[in-house]
């Protein structure tokens, strides 16, 4: 037999199969959806039951579990029979077909034949035109008609029933919903209350004689007060728990010196909260403390180990600290008494019980220095000792002129001989000679000290007067200045006593010499009048003593 399956009889018998796809997939939906609602109407409605049950009168762990476990059980299953299995055993095309039928008698098997015959590659001119056929009755069929939505609707409504009864449930509640969910599911066994503890804020480590603090943030019905419950070791302890005046929600309680590790409970009104641990833990504590002081570079000093009761310090220098704790540290710091801020420290990451630091020492302020140390854990030391210091400062130099006088004459050509005295503790850097000519400008002429710094200078000056060019009657006015090398903290300068050249005439200056030689002759008149009265009288002693009896 001939075949007569042309381009339109496999149009046709695609869009056959078009829609036995769209009508599979709307009942596939509609049958899931149904289960999905149910299930969810089931778990919903037995534990919002269950939940108002639970707020009324706390029912028992056995009573929850009578609810909870069915319900569950339940929606379990459901959702196995109703979504699952249908979507594993996914109706084919002739089941499919086969249903549209017996919703549909007018295609009299067509549609199944149609289905069936059309799978075959030859086909017939019958063949083609009973696809025609069917073709043509489907597409005026409404094949949404065959799937029922009547238990969907159902569900979705006894959905909407149980969701408005858990949303009366919520509001009626506030904020215990989560906790009587919690116990339907058997997850705790804590009560509902009106007044919810809603966060405790407290270290969970502290360390041994510090003070624990706690804040519980509270809601619903707020008490005037509550308890804390504490249990350290085999004793119970009690302690009052108080509200914070500026936020009635905020509440306070202090546990003094807490010495071992315990576990308390929050008591508000009919609230009780879960138990929260704190650990206390040992404070690392300090062993010893190693000083060397490092001197500044002008000082030429080594570096010098300083007990920690003898902290005598120069300024400028350097502290340097090494710390050995009683245990691993993780951070350090030294807290500078006077100067009020922190010196870190840092840790030695071979040994983990030392760190390291060091402290300038300033030219004052500094009284002293405690030290603070941290563990892994975030607990500090309780080291309370001031190690004390004693800042003593780069005493400046001092310098003297030895010759001449503060006044002397001096002719214009004379050259003035000029002798000093300079001295420091650690070193004379620079010495000058300032000086003003009729108080005019004032200038200044450095000493060559051939880069050296003795700790004690004699020089001699010779200055040549002539080079200024001065008349009779001229002043020169001049003082010396020390400078040390005190780069830190200095330098520390000196000046010494002014003192005035008057220039003077030959004549006025040998005169001035005659005047000094007369009074050396005048003074050494009365020395030798002062001997001859000294031997008379001595004779005279000597000679009494031997005539007596």
């Amino acid at each position: 037999m001939p075949t007569h399956a042309g381009p339109a009889t496999r149009r046709e018998l695609r869009q056959l199969h078009f829609r036995l796809a769209a009508t599979r997939a709307r009942l596939l939906l509609t049958q899931t959806g149904t289960g999905l609602v149910t299930a969810a109407s089931l778990a919903i409605g037995v534990f919002t039951g269950e939940m108002t049950l639970d707020w009324l009168v706390h029912l028992p762990w056995l009573a929850r579990a009578c609810f909870s476990l069915p319900a569950l059980g339940g929606a379990g299953w459901i959702l196995y029979r109703e979504v699952l299995l249908p979507l594993l055993r996914m109706p084919n095309d002739h089941a499919v077909a086969c249903a549209i039928e017996r919703a549909m008698p007018v295609f009299q098997t067509r549609l199944i034949a149609s289905i069936q015959l059309g799978r075959t590659k030859k086909k017939s001119a019958l063949v083609a035109a009973l696809i025609r056929e069917t073709a043509a009755l489907a597409a005026g069929a409404d094949f949404r008609n065959i799937v029922g939505t009547g238990k969907l609707v159902r569900g979705l409504r006894l959905l909407a029933c149980a969701l408005v009864a858990a949303g009366a449930l919520a509001w009626w509640a506030h904020g215990n919903v989560t906790l009587l969910l919690e116990r339907a599911l058997l997850l705790t066994a804590r009560l509902p209350s009106r007044t919810q503890i809603e966060k405790i804020d407290c270290p969970a480590k502290i360390a041994a004689g510090e003070d624990l603090k706690i804040d519980v943030q509270a809601g619903g019905v707020l008490p005037e007060g509550g308890v804390i419950e504490a249990q350290a070791g085999s004793r119970s302890s009690e302690y009052k728990l108080e509200r914070d005046p500026a936020n009635r929600a905020l509440f306070h309680a202090v546990i003094k010196s807490v010495q071992e590790s315990l576990s308390f409970t929050v008591r508000l009104n009919d609230a009780t909260s879960d138990p929260v641990d704190v650990r206390v833990l040992a404070p690392p504590a300090v062993l010893g403390v190693r000083c060397v002081e490092v001197f500044p570079a002008y000082t030429k000093l080594p570096p010098m180990t300083r007990p920690t009761g003898d902290l005598t310090l120069l300024a400028g220098s350097v502290l340097r600290l090494t710390v050995s704790a009683s245990g691993p540290v993780k951070e350090g710091s030294a807290h500078l008494a006077g100067l009020e801020r922190e010196a870190a420290l840092s840790v030695d990451p071979a040994n983990r019980r030392a760190a390291h630091g060091e402290i300038q020492i300033p030219k004052e302020g500094l009284t002293g220095f405690s030290l603070r140390l941290v563990d892994d854990d975030g607990i500090a030391s309780r080291e309370t000792a001031v190690y004390r210091i004693d800042i003593v400062p780069d005493r400046p130099p001092t310098i003297k002129v030895t010759h001449p006088g503060k006044e002397e004459l001096a002719t214009a050509a004379a050259t003035e001989v000029i002798a000093f005295r300079a001295e420091d503790d650690f070193g004379v850097a620079a010495v000058l000679i300032h000086y003003m000519v009729n108080h005019a400008a004032e200038k200044t002429i450095e000493f060559d000290l051939a880069g050296q710094s003795p700790r004690e200078l004699d020089r001699r000056f010779e200055w040549k007067l002539g080079s200024l060019k001065l008349a009779p009657g001229g002043t020169i006015d001049y003082w010396m200045e020390a400078v040390d090398g005190n780069d830190v903290t200095g330098p520390g300068r000196a000046v010494s006593e002014a003192a005035q050249i008057k220039i003077v005439t030959d004549e006025e200056k040998r005169a001035e010499l005659a005047g000094r030689m007369n009074d050396a002759l005048g003074s050494l008149d009365e020395m030798s009048q002062s001997e001859d009265s000294l031997a008379k009288e001595l004779g005279t002693r000597i000679f009494q003593k031997t005539n007596q009896p």
